[in-house]
């Protein structure tokens, strides 16, 4: 068979292709391979050999049998695959290439391929109904309905309470307010008060100056009474000695003015100074009298609205302690509510951030799907491309095989 002068070429550019030898491998590249067919004589020992182009994606042909009669054939692409060898003979043999066999290895390489794509085929149905099933699946969405009532029945309870705290602090206002009103009125009347008992001290010194002064004039009185019996006495006595002188002498009579009766002067005088004396006392009396009365009145009166003041300011300092324990038992309920508000609020949002990041990685894991979707349908597409492109390239191979025989 005489090859020397029978020469084909044949390039494809910037696609995935197979390159076929005796050599098995797989590999990619991005480069553009030009691959040729044909053959040489010679009894040279240089090496010819079965392979790739210069720039085949993967490998070179080797030349490690060097002989008189090489042949190469190749098929070749930007991301071919396979290796080359060379063929040949040290004594200048002719090389009869086995076709049956390389049809066996293409047959062989083709249905690896079918194979592939078929698994590739299932496996995008596959995510294609998974696909389906996440569309149709239907996320329940967590009804906040009667959160958002009992959350609005809080809100109108706490409003409530604020305005209950705020009506009570108004009262407490006023009747603080009204308690120190009460408490002037309570210190002038105390003032007042004060002011009577002075008076009345000061008229009890008076009554006890009246009464030394009417012990002294009993005393006086007293003493002039005994003054007097004395002076009676005296002048008896006098008396019975001038008359006991008188006895046995001359009885001269003149005629002279009568003396005077000392014991009725004396008897005059003292109903003169007794009846000063009751009247200087009577008076002093009914005016102690009076101005005591007068006095006992207003300490009545004093005392009477003390008494009511007491009452009245017992009666606010209990009703400022009623209120005080009411404030302070709404601030504790309206703490409590807040606290509890808080809570469920709190319990809600955690709810939510869980239900947020469910969706999030719902979301990242549908994209995910879908961008796996899309790298298997190019991978898919890829591979169908490619099975397209090995059906012409086996045909062709079979054409130039079928015109390398003839």
């Amino acid at each position: 068979v005489k090859m020397a002068s029978s020469r084909q070429s044949f390039s494809r550019s910037s696609m995935p292709a197979l390159s076929l030898s005796s050599g098995t491998g797989l590999a990619r590249s991005s480069q553009v391979s030009y691959s040729s067919y044909g053959g040489g004589f010679g009894t040279s020992s240089s090496g010819g050999g079965f392979s790739y182009g210069a720039n085949s994606g993967y490998g070179r042909g080797s030349a490690s049998f060097r002989g008189a009669f090489g042949a190469g054939a190749g098929f070749g692409a930007g991301a071919g695959f396979g290796a080359g060898a060379g063929f040949g003979g040290a004594t200048g043999g002719g090389l009869v290439i086995d076709e049956k066999h390389t049809m066996q290895d293409l047959n062989d390489r083709l249905a690896a391929y079918l194979e592939k794509v078929k698994t590739l085929d299932s496996m995008n149905k596959e995510l294609e109904l998974k696909i389906r099933e996440f569309k149709g699946r239907s996320v329940d969405s967590l009804d906040l309905g009667p959160f958002e009532i009992q959350a609005k029945e809080l809100r109108e309870k706490i409003f409530n309470m604020i305005m209950t705290n705020s009506r009570l602090t108004l009262e407490v206002d006023n009747a603080t307010l009204a308690a120190d009103d009460f408490r002037c009125k309570y210190e002038n009347e105390f003032a007042l008060r004060q002011a009577v008992d002075g008076d009345i001290n000061g008229l009890k010194g008076l009554k006890q100056e009246y009464t030394l002064q009417l012990k002294g004039s009993e005393t006086d009185y007293t003493s002039l009474l005994e003054e007097l019996e004395f002076l009676k006495k005296n002048h008896l006595e006098e008396m019975a000695g001038m008359r006991d002188q008188m006895a046995g002498t001359i009885n001269v009579q003149v005629d002279a003015a009568p003396a005077a009766d000392l014991t009725k002067s004396l008897a005059g005088l003292r109903a003169e100074f007794e009846v000063m004396s009751e009247r200087s006392r009577a008076a002093a009396e009914a005016k102690y009298r009076t101005q005591l009365e007068v006095k006992q009145v207003e300490e009545v009166k004093a005392s009477a609205v003390t008494e009511t003041m007491k009452t009245e300011v017992k009666e606010l300092n209990s009703q400022i302690m009623t209120l005080q324990t009411e404030i302070q038992t709404l601030i504790a309920t309206k703490n409590a509510l807040e606290a509890s508000l808080g809570d469920t609020e709190g319990q809600y949002a955690a709810k939510l951030s869980q239900f947020a990041a469910m969706a999030a990685s719902l979301e990242a894991e549908l994209s995910n799907l879908r961008d796996s979707i899309t790298s298997q349908d190019y991978e898919y597409k890829q591979l169908l491309s490619l099975k397209t492109k090995l059906e012409m390239e086996i045909e062709t191979y079979k054409k130039l095989l079928e015109g390398a025989d003839a």
